[in-house]
């Protein structure tokens, strides 16, 4: 990997399933996998800067603003990664019943590459989101789920090339499949709840 780091993030948009061969082939420790899921994490936090400052500002002035930053802070930047480990080692449990042919550590390494190859589409949703925040407020879920969908995607591609899957397709409808379950579950939960009230 000569290329350097920018040069092998900005490499990955031309094909993320070679990018991950590469990474797996490069074989990073432990560390450098950490330090990609910190740095993903750290995108996220300033991905929600804007939307905290927006609406703490309008919402609750008399609230401090700070000390709803440092609790965002240290929940992205302590426990995400932890929820990423999990998600990651839950992913290539799923893949094994498949036949995926993976390891723990490389679902840990294609979880933190897809983080870190996300966080250009973060932090630009971040800057649109900022932007349509009072003008179209209604356009940000749809912003949102294009964003989760960018990212499934290039997770499905990264961890078909981990697990030894040839179509990357399938794994997303499944990976789509598997996050939709809970997701509805927790939307009718709370449907019936507001109609219980």
């Amino acid at each position: 990997m000569n290329r350097g780091f920018v040069g092998e993030l900005l490499s990955a948009y031309r094909g993320f399933g070679t990018s991950m061969q590469r990474q797996l082939v490069f074989a990073p420790r432990e560390a450098t996998i950490t330090a990609y899921l910190v740095l993903g994490c750290f995108a996220i936090f300033l991905g929600f800067l804007p939307r905290i400052f927006a609406t703490d500002l309008s919402n609750a002035p008399d609230q401090s603003l700070a000390a709803g930053v440092i609790m965002w802070f240290f929940v992205v930047m302590f426990f995400l990664p932890l929820v990423f480990y999990g998600l990651s080692a839950l992913g290539h449990l799923i893949a094994r019943r498949f036949g995926g042919q993976g390891s723990f550590y490389g679902a840990r390494l294609t979880m933190g590459w897809v983080l870190v190859v996300s966080t250009p589409l973060i932090l630009i949703k971040s800057i649109i989101g900022s932007a349509l925040l009072y003008r179209a407020p209604s356009f940000l879920p749809f912003l949102n789920l294009l964003l989760i969908l960018a990212i499934i995607a290039i997770w499905s591609i990264c961890i078909s090339t981990t697990e030894g899957f040839s179509k990357p397709f399938r794994v997303f409808t499944t990976a789509l499949l598997i996050l939709a379950l809970p997701i509805l579950a927790i939307y009718f939960a709370g449907q019936i709840a507001n109609t219980a009230n």
